[in-house]
């Protein structure tokens, strides 16, 4: 699968398993907004990694799956500049599903310029949305930052 992905940000709106490599259990640590607790969970901003990833998908999930019922059309420059912001209450709204998460906010970049680039690269939506929500792999950033980074499990 080439990787032409959605560009999304997601922001989970907090309340208050997975171990990291190199982490002595039994002590805390901290990377950024990255943290291991002394059990060896892992969590992002104080919100469990599983959480946000899913939370993730289901976004991803809705975006492109939203577009499918919009028709396609030549990708023009403003294209490129916009940007949907799709709030999604834990109970669901008439357009977006309930879920068992906190509340939380998708932001997607581009969607029609990344379709666009899809269907340049022959990848059909229903393969993309396949991949996408299958298990996803932590890719391991070495950086000071704590930023997440994510592989399908077939790229």
């Amino acid at each position: 699968m080439s990787s032409i992905a959605q560009s999304v940000q997601v922001h989970i709106d907090p309340t208050e398993d997975e171990d990291a490599d190199g982490v002595d259990i039994g002590k805390k640590h901290k990377l950024g907004h990255l943290r291991v607790d002394m059990q060896g969970n892992v969590t992002f901003k104080r919100l469990p990694i599983t959480q946000l990833v899913e939370a993730l998908q289901l976004g991803i999930q809705y975006t492109v799956g939203g577009l499918q019922a919009k028709a396609a059309h030549d990708v023009l420059y403003q294209d490129f500049l916009t940007v949907e912001i799709i709030h999604f209450p834990k109970e669901g709204t008439k357009t977006t599903p309930a879920h068992h998460f906190n509340d939380f906010t998708i932001r997607s970049y581009a969607p029609v310029a990344f379709r666009h680039f899809r269907e340049l690269f022959n990848i059909k939506p229903d393969e993309f949305l396949y991949s996408i929500c299958k298990p996803l792999r932590e890719l391991k950033n070495p950086g000071a930052s704590g930023s997440l980074f994510y592989l399908t499990s077939d790229d």
